[in-house]
This record gives C-alpha cells, sequence and structure tokens, in this order.
C-alpha cells in the first residue's frame, strides 16, 4: 500500500511544478535533469521497497524485541513525551517563518535525478554515511551482525529521511549513529583507508571556499555557479548538475573500490 501510494503520489505531481521547484526556467542555473525523472521515480519507488523489506525484517526478528530494555524504553518515553511537551508549550509557533511543506519537498528531491539524495550525503558527510546504509541492509537481509540492534533499529528509522530527502544538514543527528555503525561494521583495514582517502577527498574543496564565496558576493552570482557550488553543493535541493554528476561519479567509483578490496580481503582470507 506504500508502493502504491507513493507511485501514484508522483502520478499526481504536476510537470509545471516540478519544473518550477527545481528552477530550470529561473535563470539561475540547472539542479535537475527533466529527462530522467521517470528513472529517477523508479529508484524512489525501489528504495522504498528496499526500506519496507528491512523494516519487515527488522520487526519480524525476535532478537529485535529481545534487545528491548522495559526500563530504558520507559525513561525514553518519558523523555521524549516531555521534550515533546516542553517544545510544543514554550514556543509560538505561529509566529517567524513557516518551512516549506517537507513531504512534498522530499519527494520533489527525490525526482530531481537518480540517487540526489544518497550523492548529496556523500559529498556533505563522506562515504562513511553510505558503508554505514549498506552494513545495515546487510545486517538486516543476512540475519547476522555485530552491529547492536539499538543502533539498527535507529538507521532503518531514519532512512526514508536520507534516501528521499536531499537536503543533508537536515538529518545531522544521525551521522554519529551511522559513524557508530561503520567502526563496528566488519570492514577490512583497507576498505577504511579507502573510506578515509575519499573523506579527504570531498573535504578538499573547503579550502577554497571563503575566497569562492567572497567572489560568488561581490559579483552576484548565481547559487549553481562553480564559486557558490563550494557551499550550496553539498546541498541537494541547490546542487548544481554538474556538481551531482561529479559525486555521482565519485560515489561510483568509491563503491567499485571498495567491492573490489572486499573481494580481496575475503581471497586472502580464503588462502589461509
Amino acid at each position: 500500500f506504500l508502493v502504491l501510494g507513493m507511485v501514484y503520489d508522483i502520478r499526481k505531481i504536476p510537470t509545471v511544478a516540478i519544473i518550477e521547484h527545481f528552477g530550470i526556467r529561473s535563470g539561475n542555473g540547472q539542479v535537475a535533469l527533466p529527462d530522467l525523472i521517470p528513472l529517477s521515480g523508479i529508484v524512489m519507488i525501489f528504495s522504498l521497497l528496499i526500506v519496507f523489506w528491512a523494516t519487515i525484517k527488522l520487526v519480524s526478528d525476535r532478537n529485535t524485541w529481545k534487545s528491548i530494555s522495559p526500563s530504558g524504553l520507559f525513561f525514553a518515553s518519558l523523555f521524549i513525551a516531555t521534550s515533546g511537551l516542553v517544545m510544543f508549550k514554550s514556543l509560538d509557533w505561529s509566529s517567524g517563518m513557516n518551512g516549506p511543506p517537507i513531504l512534498w519537498f522530499m519527494k520533489l528531491q527525490s525526482l530531481a535525478a537518480p540517487l540526489k539524495p544518497l550523492v548529496s550525503h556523500f559529498v556533505n558527510y563522506g562515504p562513511v554515511i553510505v558503508l554505514s546504509i549498506l552494513s545495515i541492509l546487510r545486517s538486516v537481509f543476512r540475519n547476522k551482525t555485530s552491529i547492536p540492534k539499538a543502533l539498527l533499529v535507529t538507521l532503518i528509522v531514519f532512512l526514508p529521511f536520507l534516501l528521499f530527502g536531499s537536503e543533508s544538514r537536515q538529518w545531522i543527528g544521525i551521522f554519529p549513529i551511522a559513524v557508530a555503525v561503520f567502526a563496528l561494521a566488519n570492514y577490512s583495514r583497507w576498505q577504511r583507508i579507502c573510506c578515509l582517502v575519499f573523506s579527504l577527498i570531498v573535504l578538499f574543496p573547503a579550502f577554497w571556499l571563503k575566497d569562492g564565496l567572497s567572489k560568488a558576493v561581490e559579483s552576484q552570482l548565481s547559487f549553481q555557479s562553480p564559486q557558490w557550488q563550494l557551499y550550496f553543493g553539498r546541498m541537494g535541493p541547490w546542487m548544481s548538475v554538474e556538481t551531482y554528476e561529479i559525486g555521482l561519479l565519485g560515489l561510483i567509483i568509491f563503491l567499485l573500490l571498495i567491492k573490489i578490496l572486499e573481494k580481496k580481503n575475503v581471497s586472502n582470507i580464503s588462502s589461509t
């Protein structure tokens, strides 16, 4: 039902709304690939199927329920309820700037380009976030892992936001969990070194951030200019097509290297 609902919602989104959201007619540069919207929709539905399947596997696992601490669950629920009550009662929600409808914008962000949210997270957070997602999916489907159930459940719950929402800074709260999952996952030394190298690569443009932004502001350049992309290129909704293509290429190369190193590690273990 979730998949059919998502398909129906995609079909209802007017083409004009998609084009206006992507800024294709705004003169500020292109941030989407309209010709690939059908492919982006297929990827979006496939991602939803993976999340749905992983959730069912996790919920149906008896070890998931056995790992729940009654006292921990009680105090966690009490803390969440108290925090929510204080937040909603102490703030005036009728004033200030109202953000856009998040679910609607997440759908449009997912349709911008195939795997654009994942590319955005790869560029913004580094490869650790990608490997942590792959680790929990492998753990859930193989039903064999050394990663604690609490970390698995937390990251699985965040998966829809990570796979559909390309504005990476909104999901910064899950990054420490992703790092913990990566640390506990069964990756070889060379795979971790490869991850470190690619982390430094995606961080490298930050050395030109100050000069680039100064020039962008002085020249009143568009957000999709190379200077502004040093900043906005790490945020999916404002990521230009060029930045997306570079990030996608980097992600593919990284995953291929990780797979090669994995096979090499398996062959070394078999030979010993």
